[in-house]
């Protein structure tokens, strides 16, 4: 109990690390309007993990899912520590296509001196397969169907496989992407009109009058 006190607090303070005061500043955010939040959830022992995003991160094609893991809690693929093993999904046909079968950035958790440090995966613990086509169908049905929950904007999700080879979503967030075509459409109108205005202000008609 000790340490999760410790923990939240250090979780309120990081609101005065330099990137965060920064922030504030540059935004003219008051201190006082800023109201950290804690989540406390139950720690995985995960085999695998890793991110998915439910449209190319590449191309940004709606239609595919890329998804990337490697060995042990995921911090070397979220951390972006290399090149972790990837494979893109196309959501129509089920295709599969292996861009890497194996991970060079495996990394797990374990406790020392009583801390949790990270510490690289050896190659007799190293997996030549982690995305399976099992695995892969089925992130690529979670994916799609969290993405359904958030009016089917692109998601970036973080996920984890457990011991017994159960999955688990950690958390999903708005992938940043490109513009819908309808939002794109729409846009181009507002500007189309705005352009439109700004011309009729600038150059008003001209009322002839014949003596």
């Amino acid at each position: 109990p000790e340490k999760v006190l410790e923990a939240v607090k250090m979780v309120f303070a990081s609101m005065w690390n330099e990137v965060a005061f920064r922030a504030r500043v540059n935004d003219e955010v008051a201190d006082a309007d800023v109201m950290p939040a804690v989540i406390i959830q139950v720690p995985v022992k995960a085999r695998m993990a890793g991110t998915m995003y439910t449209a190319n991160s590449y191309s940004y094609s709606r239609n595919e899912i890329d998804i990337m893991a490697s060995l042990g809690q995921g911090a070397a693929v979220v951390g972006d520590h290399g090149r972790p093993a990837e494979v893109i999904l196309n959501k129509i046909t089920g295709q599969i296509k292996v861009l890497q079968d194996h991970s060079w950035v495996d990394m797990t958790h374990q406790f020392m001196d009583g801390a949790l440090q990270l510490r690289y995966v050896t190659a007799e613990e190293r997996e030549k397969e982690l995305l399976s086509p099992e695995i892969v169908r089925q992130l690529g049905m979670l994916g799609e169907k969290i993405e359904g929950l958030y009016d089917f904007r692109p998601q970036d999700i973080e996920w984890c496989v457990d011991k017994d080879g159960k999955i688990w979503i950690v958390q999903s967030r708005t992938m940043q992407t490109e513009k819908l075509p309808t939002e794109k459409m729409l846009d181009d109108q507002v500007l189309n009109l705005l352009g439109a205005l700004w011309n009729e202000f600038r150059y008003p008609p001209q009322t002839w009058r014949q003596e």
